[in-house]
């Protein structure tokens, strides 16, 4: 099953209950969704160098909420990442904000999201330089914006990959923390919350926030280590670039409902979920960024103001960096578009024509809305 599907089938019906409430940008994703991969974005013909067979390809949309894009532009994203990756181990930390909040987020998505960004590096970096190395040191991390559970629930958090050490400025050398502990969970917690209360505060001195907020922690959870660079890149090939569902996970569409697949966080077991199409969509768009907005965001050494500063880190360790050598092997490789021919699987794909882009303008339900 397909999302594009659902939405073909309840889209009219969901743009015309929700009217003036809808945002555009949901729209347009919803837009960019179901014309994915069709004539509306153009395309190519192939020929097989072998059997002669033609296969007509369209593009894709290239939306970040899109379940059909990104696998290659993942695949690429992950390959760059190498370079910017210490040969140490890597703590995963998830910062969470509380239930109760979410009407407040909802309502100002942009100003929260950016909020808790800042919120998160900031108490990390404080808490590293109170309990860990102290002195003139830089620290750096990647942090992930994600705001779903496996069941599309909102739930707004941020994942934060932090190398296991510090840059010491004043010594040039590498400061490696133990690679069991980084940072105690509860001070965390404590200082998250009072620096990302008094940021909200700050940014909208009317906001009323609930008194619920003092009396239970906040969740900050560290993960085991990740001890080698590659297991990194596997790591984040499954946690940063990803929309909130997948159409493998989309099991059944019948009946104006929807069935999906989700894994449970706790017994790790696969449950099977049924919604009615305007509930299932209403939770898969909820989860849609702000136009612009950047969900990977890089800190302290790991900056891009700072690579000449993450390259010194590495030479210190002594470290090999193999992305030159692996830019030359790919000049060496085939063309990413000389495909593997379906049909004999001896071929390649070559193009021989381009298919432009049509002029269809957007289902009427969607027009108004563009």
């Amino acid at each position: 099953m397909e999302l594009s599907g659902i939405i073909r089938s309840c889209g009219p019906a969901y743009i015309t209950y929700y009217k003036d409430r809808i945002p555009k940008r949901h729209v347009r994703t919803m837009q960019h969704i179901i014309s994915c991969r069709t004539a509306e974005w153009g395309g190519h013909i192939t020929v097989c160098d072998v059997c002669g067979k033609k296969v007509y390809s369209y593009h894709s949309c290239k939306d970040r909420h899109c379940p059909k894009c990104g696998y290659k532009d993942t695949q690429r994203w992950l390959e760059n990442q190498r370079q910017f990756l210490l040969d140490v181990p890597y703590f995963h930390i998830i910062f969470t904000l509380p239930h109760t909040l979410n009407d407040s987020i909802k309502s100002n998505q942009k100003l929260t999201y950016s909020l808790l960004f800042s919120s998160a590096v900031q108490t990390l970096f404080k808490v590293l330089k109170q309990n860990l190395f102290g002195g003139n040191v830089l620290y750096g991390c990647m942090a992930v914006l994600h705001t779903w559970t496996r069941a599309l629930v909102y739930h707004t958090h941020i994942h934060l990959l932090v190398p296991g050490g510090a840059w010491n400025k004043d010594t040039g050398k590498w400061l490696s923390s133990s690679p069991y502990f980084l940072a105690p969970d509860k001070a965390l917690s404590k200082v998250f919350r009072a620096i990302f209360v008094k940021k909200l505060r700050k940014a909208i001195p009317q906001i009323s926030l609930p008194q619920g907020i003092w009396e239970k922690d906040w969740i900050v959870k560290t993960l085991p280590a990740i001890s080698h660079r590659t297991n990194v890149i596997q790591y984040l090939g499954r946690y940063v670039r990803k929309t909130a569902i997948t159409n493998n996970r989309i099991l059944d569409h019948t009946n104006h409902t929807v069935t999906f697949k989700y894994q449970d966080n706790k017994t790790r077991q696969w449950k099977l979920m049924t919604l009615q199409e305007h509930q299932f969509l209403y939770r898969y768009l909820q989860h849609v960024l702000p136009k612009g907005f950047v969900r990977i965001r890089y800190y302290g050494f790991m900056a891009p103001a700072n690579r000449k500063v993450l390259t010194v880190i590495k030479n210190s360790l002594n470290e090999e960096d193999n992305h030159e050598e692996a830019q030359k092997k790919d000049k060496n490789e085939k063309p990413g578009w000389l495909c593997s021919c379906p049909a004999c699987k001896k071929g390649h794909l070559v193009i021989i024509s381009v298919i432009h882009k049509t002029q269809r303008a957007p289902p009427k339900w969607i027009q108004g809305y563009e």
